[in-house]
């Protein structure tokens, strides 16, 4: 019975957690590219290196990433990419903040940042995977019809 469950929810899971994930990165990069001037000038404040270059970088990652995670195509380079994302701001704007593991496991990077890893290690109900099902179904029933032909 929990296996029975598990299979059930399995797919839920991994679709809300890629829609809300890339929703978030969607609206975040699209924010980014409203206010430039504004990230640019927080990423200089954060010493962060060619941030007239990063700051439209980053929020290209979000933009697109977010769409795509959404969409279901390319969720696994654009989860590692936005990881790498969350990695950067946690170094570079929440650093100086933690004073231990529980502080760094409060952050909500740390969270975004575990759940695009889970990301990157599922493809089961993607666009992708879903357009190969279709199309091996579509065969399937082709070569059944054929064989049932040959008989008659």
């Amino acid at each position: 019975m929990p296996k029975m469950i598990s299979k059930a929810i399995s797919p839920i899971a991994e679709v809300t957690t890629r829609l809300l994930m890339g929703w978030l990165f969607c609206t975040s990069g699209w924010a980014k590219f409203q206010n430039l001037g504004a990230v640019v000038s927080y990423f200089e404040s954060l010493n962060i290196p060619f941030a007239q270059w990063q700051g439209p970088g980053v929020a290209g990652i979000e933009l697109v990433g977010g769409i795509f995670i959404m969409l279901g195509i390319f969720t696994r380079l654009s989860s590692l990419l936005l990881a790498i994302v969350m990695m950067v701001a946690i170094k570079m704007a929440k650093w100086d903040d933690i004073d231990s593991l529980t502080t760094l496991m409060e952050t909500p990077e740390v969270l975004y940042l575990t759940l695009l890893l889970w990301l990157t290690s599922t493809e089961s109900y993607t666009l992708p995977a879903l357009t190969m099902i279709r199309k091996f179904r579509a065969m399937w029933a082709q070569t059944a019809s054929a064989k049932i032909s040959v008989k008659n």
